[in-house]
């Protein structure tokens, strides 16, 4: 192996087929023989999250969630019906007692598993449809923040300097304030609605997954492997996304799975306290902010508990199911049980 200099100063190593660094798959390194074969970063991660069953019983529920909230009711999109599947007996705002003959505050019954609400709407069918507000808006966030924190900290991780310390104290700025509080200060200012709340959560969302992603920047950009390719004349796109970021994006999975549930909780909470979807939207918090009188003893001093305890017992679900596919994946990403002792593109 030689090194040159080209023409402008950098140092070129030859003797080795560069080409086959270029093609490597930057997110299938780590690899280790197992059986006379060779087995990715990913697979075995994913080997050592079907091991724990707590995780696979999350990952259950959450899918079976899903999947319920999907095929609740027939999706339509620009008026075709994708969707034609209906699990919700009724539609998730329809009146019942105006064409059903259904009184008001019915408990749960065979016909009616999860009961009847104080506007006479089925509360099962609400549930069902509600996930599709509560847990698409977790993972649209998540996704939308989790990006915009990666490209973010990586920028400044890797450049360091003065431009990392103007984009950190701006990240200092957003995490001096409660997220909930900014949460609710945008929605106050924009409105109540789905859109809305993504952006509630996402405009200052980002900070927290741009801080961790900094941190795990500054440890891998001084390893040989980043090195070697910045020698290799590498330009700063092709270093940052194909060398550092496949080696520093674990602990940001783990974090933007456990968010999920972090931002599932935070909707809930804007919908108890009014600032949510529309007044008798079927969200899961907005349905206990309508239900927060069902609590109060009513007529003969029953409390109508099942407006709110299924609504509520939705949310917890979702979220502990979360959690433990969040401390699944973290024990699946550990660094020192995959063997992190120098990953990425060599």
């Amino acid at each position: 192996m030689t090194k040159t200099t080209d023409g402008r100063g950098r140092i070129q190593i030859t003797g080795f087929d560069a080409d086959e660094v270029k093609e490597r798959e930057p997110l299938s390194d780590w690899q280790e023989t197992s059986g006379g074969e060779a087995v990715g970063r990913w697979t075995r991660v994913w080997e050592r999250f079907k091991r724990n069953r707590t995780a696979l019983i999350g990952l259950t529920i959450v899918a079976v969630m899903s999947l319920l909230a999907i095929f609740a009711r027939p999706v339509e999109v620009m008026g075709l019906t994708v969707q034609p599947i209906s699990l919700a007996p009724y539609p998730p705002e329809e009146i019942l007692w105006i064409r059903h003959d259904v009184s008001q505050n019915t408990p749960p019954s065979w016909s009616h598993p999860m009961g009847i609400d104080g506007e006479a709407r089925d509360v099962f069918s609400r549930v069902l449809a509600g996930g599709r507000y509560s847990i698409s808006i977790g993972f649209v966030v998540v996704a939308i923040t989790g990006t915009i924190g990666l490209v973010y900290g990586s920028i400044s991780g890797y450049f360091g300097g003065w431009i990392d310390e103007v984009m950190m104290r701006i990240v200092d700025m957003i995490l001096a304030f409660p997220a909930l509080i900014l949460a609710m200060i945008i929605v106050s200012m924009f409105g109540g609605g789905y859109w809305q709340l993504v952006a509630a959560f996402t405009i200052f969302g980002w900070a927290t997954y741009a801080r961790l992603m900094r941190g795990e920047v500054l440890k891998i950009k001084e390893n040989e492997y980043v090195m070697a390719a910045k020698a290799l004349g590498a330009r700063d796109r092709l270093v940052i996304f194909r060398h550092i970021v496949p080696n520093a994006v674990p602990p940001l999975i783990v974090y933007a799975t456990l968010q999920i549930g972090t931002v599932v909780i935070g909707v809930a909470a804007l919908g108890f306290l009014g600032l949510g979807m529309d007044p008798g939207t079927a969200e899961w918090g907005t349905m206990l902010e309508n239900g927060r009188n069902a609590i109060i003893p009513g007529p003969g001093g029953d409390i109508r508990w099942w407006i709110t305890v299924f609504p509520g017992a939705a949310i917890f679900l979702f979220v502990m199911s979360m959690n433990m596919i969040g401390d699944g994946v973290n024990d699946a990403l550990d660094a020192q049980e995959t063997g992190v002792a120098g990953g990425g593109d060599k």
